[in-house]
């Protein structure tokens, strides 16, 4: 095994973590990577969670299964993505941004919003997924929320 793996996270990185537990299925949670180890052959991160500071420290995989999908059987389960980068800050091309006053990775968006288009929104403490299925007005849409087993 290589002794320096090329990890996609770092210990200090600010990061997004998902569950799989029934009624989150779809959220993100804003969280910050304190340790990554390796325990039987993976490497497992434990993250601190912003939003929720009364939730203890969990060991996570980036990759994981998952348990609550009954349908699948075991062997044609597939692995999903249960911790991501945070998003970074976004700005529409309208805006004015003194990018020179910007340290890091910015987004900018160029066109507006459009039905079918996939979305993140932030609502008690996490990011939901979803897809906008109707625009009602220049800052409002109807959204349907992804399931993470599709």
């Amino acid at each position: 095994m290589d002794k320096n793996p090329r990890l996609p996270f770092k210990v200090g990185q600010l990061a997004e973590s998902r569950s799989f537990v029934p009624g989150f299925r779809a959220a993100w949670f804003r969280c910050k990577i304190k340790e990554i180890k390796l325990k039987n052959g993976q490497f497992l991160h434990t993250l601190e969670y912003f939003d929720f500071p009364d939730e203890k420290l969990r060991c996570t995989k980036v990759y994981q299964k998952n348990k609550y999908d009954r349908l699948s059987a075991p062997r044609e389960k597939k692995s999903h993505l249960m911790l991501r980068p945070c998003f970074p800050p976004h700005y529409s091309e309208s805006q004015m941004v003194n990018l020179h006053n910007i340290c890091g990775v910015i987004a900018i968006v160029v066109d507006e919003w459009k039905v079918g288009d996939l979305v993140d929104w932030w609502y008690e403490g996490c990011y939901w997924s979803g897809r906008i299925t109707r625009l009602l007005g220049s800052d409002k849409v109807q959204l349907i929320l992804c399931n993470v087993t599709s």
